[in-house]
Order: structure tokens, then C-alpha cells, then sequence
């Protein structure tokens, strides 16, 4: 199972919630069979798919968060 964490330079700087929620439904729709889930906090979302690659992920959400720190395993 693929994870990709997208946080800040800094504690609770993080991605909105909204906005970590709108950028899954993104890729969801760009990638229908990845079923990306999300975990969201104030300090990181991480997301997490079973079939995608942790490359995939991290491609796809560093698109998503330009400027965040994306760790993708």
C-alpha cells in the first residue's frame, strides 16, 4: 500500500482540509481505479492508495501542492 504525506515548513501549516479534500477528488477523477484515500490533520494529509505506486502518488499530489513538502513511500 502506496502512502504520500504533503505537509509544511512548519507545525499546523499543513494543507486545509478543504483543499486536501478537493485535490483527492482530483486525482480520484483524473485516476478512478487508484481509490485514494485521506487522513488529514493541521499539520499533514497523507493519502493512501493500494493501487497506485508511491511515484504515482507523489507525481500526482506535488502537482496538487506546489511549495509543500511531499514524502511519498
Amino acid at each position: 500500500m502506496a502512502t504520500c504525506e504533503v505537509y509544511g515548513n512548519k507545525p499546523d501549516t499543513g494543507p486545509g482540509q478543504l483543499s486536501a479534500t478537493a485535490s483527492r477528488d482530483d486525482v480520484n477523477q483524473a485516476n478512478p481505479t487508484w481509490l485514494v484515500t485521506m487522513v488529514w490533520t493541521s499539520d499533514k494529509t497523507t493519502y493512501t492508495s493500494a493501487i497506485a505506486t508511491a511515484n504515482q502518488l507523489e507525481t500526482a499530489f506535488t502537482a496538487q501542492f506546489p511549495g509543500y513538502n511531499i514524502f511519498a513511500s
